[in-house]
């Protein structure tokens, strides 16, 4: 580029005799340009671009034609002239500064004081001076003059203007550890030969350019000159200093066709501007200058010129689309907001987005090109340029400020229709722009100062198939520029997990760090974790087959996402299915080959690799996959003189200390080679938590049991945990398996903490002491396998679910298909009469807890040991007494039921209560049903035989325990026993579960060693030239398996007896390579060879190899 712009387009261009008439274009006289311009070309991606130092984004003025390419290199032009609009108001009157065919502004910056005790306008420094030209840089350019890619511009960057730099000199962080350090290469920028740590302070010569882009474009121009506002609408300046930064990126995708403008507007003017809109104008030309249509997409904050027929003169099918995308706009004070500016936070401030876009249509009498301050004013405002009357949207008759927001794509909403030579006009405010005052005096204006602004947009150019398919394209491309600049210009990335593995006999384990779901998070950028995919090869290099996949639970079945492929220019659409994937774990059991679809074989080298995902439902793209991980693996036996105690899979045996409870966990090996002779700990806390019963006054408390997981060093005093690997869980009684790090995961059953039960354990229904039986009941099929589902009964055919959905009694009934006498029939399953069942009380819209404290019921009392107890319901002819809480009030009065409660485990009947919710004055007990109704059932944990005529209390009962109701289906007879188990509670200040992962053994057994040496191999064997384990062609070597992992001595002898090669092993593996070479280092010739291994301490094997290299 530098060498391009110096020796070709970015010249000194002097005027002073010499003007461009304006063709086609221009509702103005023929221009005379400033007296000092520079233009330059912008070529670090697909799109090339004339622009000027003047506010001109895109210029016709270098040769008189359109200023825009597309794409690079070509001679196909998308835009012809474009410029930067500022539209506002001082003293009342209306103000200009724009770049439209002609300038504004001029070049060079403006002294001023920004002091609010001396507010004077500022001075524009000589517009003439060379040093205000555009300085522009490309990655690679050097501050040296004696280095190839030697750039002035590069070397002298203006900081002193406002150019942006970077606080100290680049260096390449190796151990990204985030600072230099002696030996890492670094750009001498300052030429001082040693590397300056960043100190604060910008300072020209010493700090280089700030590279935003891998090309970047800076120039600074103001509008003080009022005979320079002569040239397009003749308003008074508005006293504005731009800083403008052009700037791109050379890469593949959505970057490489856009171009970035960042303006930092500051109000030199010592005077208020106020309803100040900011604006950027276009005159795109897609091709073919009279077809062209425009429109506006409010989401994405942008205006798009697209052509307005299927096939351009210049382009033909495949015509692009060009826009303007508004990134961030002006920011307004909102004290419950924050802005976004050059990814810093702004508090009290919102940032503005795109508020208006009107129509400019040349020939229109309501809609021309603007000739006056007024007329522009009224466009910014998306009012009639000439009588300023609103905006009407044709569809719904209703004012708006966005002509054409409708989708050509599905011809949807309001669109323009009549292809012609297009302007269009996006514009931001309005706001309200106080002159600069430099709050923290550092002589530098930065945002959220006042009179401060900045804002940046995007050009973006997008060309898919055809015209419509083109706007797809781009907006794809603006959701991207959307989600790079909210995210500080960062592309979207997902870190490479690092892999790890454990080879087992035929089997191996992957591990993987949880590194990936580190996501960078923004306020304005949320990417969230997807999971994993995890590959098997065919070689080092894939190809890659998908093996299995985990996703995060918050996923759906597939995400959706687009990819530009710029080879076809066609945004494909992509499902990543997930519909398979299991939930997310950091190690995977294999056991079988993919590619064979054989079960693993030992010895063989395969290959997997690992990948993370992440997703956004609202970012561009929505979906980003990370680097994969690779991985050389061969699963063997344990080397030879060692052995595992445990193979993966099994259960390692659990101790409870005390020996009281009924439930253990499920503690299972995942990868025995991790197993150090460790012994850890599961650990038990109570928490205790307040809560208010809605229409109840008293305060409550509810306690809720966790547990924690970690090694414990057994030679100290209370075995303290020394870590703790899993920590506060409270879920229980679940499939769920928790892995560890360690080689082992556990399963929790259902536990208690002291009182605390979520539930009844079980409960079984017995009619004198016989369990309740299951019936069946057979209907006649009407047709043969029955696959109708249609059943003959009663001489009436009907549908299966009519009979089974019909009757109570039979709404949980199972069924199967059978034969009998030859004939179809459906059997139903059903028991002869409902099981009791209990209903716990979070049916009551209570607690989700079965519990012995609802509203203060009792049980502060009670022993674990009463808690342990299971109780029986023994229906009889006579029951026994029971108190009746009254509704209202809960008067307790005595009354009976028709069953005994007892404690089988003491063998005591003990007392119970109801509270009579239907004020029914009893149970509810239906003699003709034998069905018991709802009200709420206390067991009271107090001998029956001495306390039967107490009237108990509903609340503050310190003997009421469980509390719970028979469903509403409930029947039972006399004779028929309930009987409710309970799950013995832990106690967290005593109970633990303890195991131990016993080490890798030492094999001391002399048969067994010698029974592990005849183990020995060699393969391949015979070699035939090459290793089919994918390893790279032309490695020749043959693999020693088996073996143990030191102290072994390989001899090779040729037949003749002679040693070709000695190999010490002591690699710490099973394996062991010979790479075909004798001592020389010479390769050995085909032929039969003998391999003598010598393992000390145990003894030796003799193999035999036939070795035939290529010729």
């Amino acid at each position: 580029m530098s060498l391009y712009k110096r020796f070709l387009f970015c010249a000194m261009i002097v005027f002073s005799a010499i003007c461009f008439a304006l063709p086609h274009k221009g509702h103005l006289q023929p221009l005379n340009k400033p007296a000092t311009l520079e233009i330059c070309w912008y070529d670090i991606n697909n799109i090339n671009d004339h622009f000027g130092n003047d506010g001109e984004i895109v210029t016709y003025n270098y040769n008189g034609d359109a200023g825009m390419h597309y794409p690079a290199g070509s001679e196909k032009t998308v835009g012809f002239q474009s410029g930067i609009w500022f539209v506002g108001k001082v003293d009342g009157d209306i103000r200009t500064a724009v770049a439209e065919y002609a300038s504004e502004f001029r070049p060079g910056p403006v002294s001023y004081d920004p002091n609010p005790v001396n507010t004077q306008p500022g001075t524009p420094l000589d517009y003439k001076n060379p040093l205000f030209q555009i300085y522009s840089i490309t990655k690679g350019d050097n501050a040296d003059p004696s280095a190839e890619h030697y750039n002035w511009e590069y070397a002298n960057w203006p900081v002193e203007y406002g150019a942006p730099a970077h606080d100290g000199e680049y260096f390449t962080d190796s151990n990204h550890n985030g600072t230099w350090d002696s030996g890492e290469a670094f750009e001498d920028y300052n030429l001082n030969k040693t590397w300056d740590a960043p100190d604060g302070v910008i300072t020209k010569g010493d700090d280089p350019p700030l590279w935003l882009g891998d090309q970047v474009h800076w120039c600074v121009y103001n509008d003080f000159d009022s005979a320079q506002h002569k040239r397009v609408f003749n308003t008074a300046p508005l006293g504005l200093e731009v800083q403008q930064t052009i700037f791109g990126f050379s890469q593949d995708g959505p970057l490489d066709n856009i171009m970035f403008v960042k303006l930092l507007v500051i109000n030199k003017s010592g005077q208020t501007i106020d309803s100040l809109y900011i604006a950027h104008w276009n005159d795109d030309d897609i091709g073919d200058a009279t077809d062209d249509l425009v429109a506006c997409d409010t989401l994405l904050d942008l205006s798009y010129t697209y052509n307005g027929r299927i096939e351009d003169s210049d382009y033909g099918l495949e015509v692009p689309v060009k826009a303007s995308c508004m990134l961030q706009g002006p920011i307004i004070p909102d004290d419950n907001e924050f802005a976004l500016i050059s990814g810093k936070i702004i508090p009290g401030y919102r940032n503005l987005h795109i508020t208006n876009f009107p129509k400019i249509q040349k020939s229109s009498s309501q809609w021309p090109d603007p000739e006056t301050a007024f007329e522009v004013f009224n466009l910014v405002r998306s009012l009639e340029t000439n009588m300023g009357t609103p905006l009407i949207d044709p569809n719904t008759n209703k004012i708006t400020n966005f002509a054409f927001p409708g989708d050509p794509v599905t011809q949807s909403g309001w669109l323009d229709i009549w292809p012609a030579d297009r302007r269009m006009l996006m514009s931001s405010g309005p706001i309200a722009l106080d002159t600069w005052v430099d709050n923290d005096n550092d002589g530098i204006p930065e945002p959220g100062e006042p009179g401060v602004q900045e804002i940046v947009f995007a050009v973006i150019v997008g060309q898919g198939t055809s015209n419509l398919k083109s706007i797809s394209v781009m907006r794809h491309f603006a959701g991207y520029a959307h989600t790079f600049w909210r995210n500080n210009m960062q592309a979207v990335s997902v870190a490479a997990p690092l892999l790890t593995a454990s080879e087992l006999d035929r089997e191996i384990v992957l591990r993987w760090d949880k590194n990936a779901e580190n996501l960078p998070s923004t306020d304005f950028v949320d990417y969230r974790f997807g999971g994993y995919t995890i590959y098997q090869g065919a070689s080092i290099n894939g190809p890659w087959t998908e093996i299995t996949k985990m996703k995060s639970s918050e996923l759906s079945d597939n995400i959706q996402y687009a990819k530009y492929n710029s080879d076809s220019k066609i945004l494909e659409q992509h499902v990543q299915s997930l519909s398979h994937a299991g939930p997310i774990m950091y190690q995977l059991s294999v056991t079988r080959d993919s590619l064979q679809q054989t079960d693993l074989v030992n010895n063989k080298r395969y290959y997997f690799a690992i990948s993370a995902f992440a997703w956004s439902p609202e970012n561009k793209p929505a979906y980003v996959e990370s680097d994969k991980t690779v991985i050389s693996v061969r699963p063997h036996t344990p080397a030879l003189g060692h052995e595992y105690l445990y193979t993966s899979r099994e259960t390692l045996p659990v101790t409870f200390l005390p020996d009281t409870t009924d439930a253990y966990p499920n503690v299972t090996v995942t990868d025995p080679a991790l197993f150090q002779g460790d012994t850890y700990a599961i650990r038990f806390k109570e928490e205790i938590k307040s809560f208010k019963v809605p229409n109840y006054t008293n305060v409550y408390e509810t306690s809720t049991g966790y547990w924690y997981l970690g090694h414990i060093d057994i030679t100290q005093a209370n075995n303290p945990m020394t870590d703790t690997l899993i920590n506060h869980i409270y879920d229980v009684g679940s499939p769920k398996e928790y892995q560890t790090e360690r080689g082992f995961s556990v399963q929790m059953p259902d536990f208690r903490v002291n009182k605390i039960y979520k539930r009844i354990s079980e409960y079984e229904q017995t009619s004198f002491g016989v369990p309740i039986l299951t019936d069946t009941i057979d209907y006649r099929a009407v047709s043969p396998g029955g696959v109708d589902s249609l059943v003959i009964s009663g001489g009436d055919t009907l549908h299966l679910s009519d009979i089974v959905t019909s009757t109570l009694w039979l709404r949980e009934a199972g069924w199967d298909c059978i034969t009998i006498e030859g004939n179809e029939y459906f059997r139903l399953y059903f028991r002869n009469r409902n099981p009791i069942s209990i209903t716990p009380a979070h049916h009551l819209g209570r607690l989700t807890d079965l519990s012995s404290d609802i509203f203060g019921t009792g049980g502060d009392s009670l022993t674990n040991e009463m808690y342990q107890s299971d109780i029986e319901l023994r229906f009889t002819e006579n029951g026994q007494k029971a108190i009746r809480w009254e509704k209202s009030g809960l008067t307790p009065v005595m009354s009976e039921v028709p069953f005994e409660v007892w404690d089988i485990e003491h063998n005591q009947q003990l007392c119970v209560g109801y509270w009579d919710l239907d004020s029914t004055f009893s149970i509810d007990y239906d003699t003709e049903n034998h069905s018991i109704g709802g009200d709420w059932l206390v067991i009271i944990f107090r001998d029956y035989a001495a306390y039967q005529d107490e009237l108990f209390p509903m609340e503050n009962n310190p003997y009421g325990g469980w509390l719970f109701i028979f469903d509403s289906r409930t029947n039972c007879y006399t004779g028929d026993v309930l009987r409710l188990h309970f799950l013995n509670p832990i106690d967290p200040e005593t109970d633990e579960f303890r195991f131990t992962t016993p080490a890798r053994q030492v094999v001391a057994n002399k048969k067994t060693l010698k029974n592990q040496l005849k183990q020995i191999t060699v393969f391949p064997n015979p070699y035939f030239g090459y290793n089919a384990d994918g390893s790279p062609a032309g490695q020749h070597f043959v693999t020693f398996s088996h073996l143990p992992e030191e102290n072994v001595t390989i001899r090779i002898y040729s037949l003749g007896g002679f040693l070709v090669r000695k190999i010490e092993h002591d690699n710490g593996t099973p394996f062991e390579t010979w790479d075909l070479c004798n001592e020389q280092n010479k390769a050995v010739a085909s032929g039969m060879y003998i391999a003598h291994i010598d393992v000390a301490d145990v003894g030796d094997k003799i193999l035999k190899i036939a070795v035939m290299t290529p010729k």
